[in-house]
């Protein structure tokens, strides 16, 4: 059970913290293609 938690925990922060720089790119992408 601690294990799975402690994935679950990794997972969901990874997605989170990828989500996020995915959002960067595309926003400085967005300024350089202006």
């Amino acid at each position: 059970m601690e294990r799975l938690w402690k994935w679950l925990k990794d997972t969901v922060i990874a997605n989170v913290f990828h989500k996020d720089r995915n959002d960067i790119a595309q926003a400085v992408f967005a300024c350089f293609s202006i």
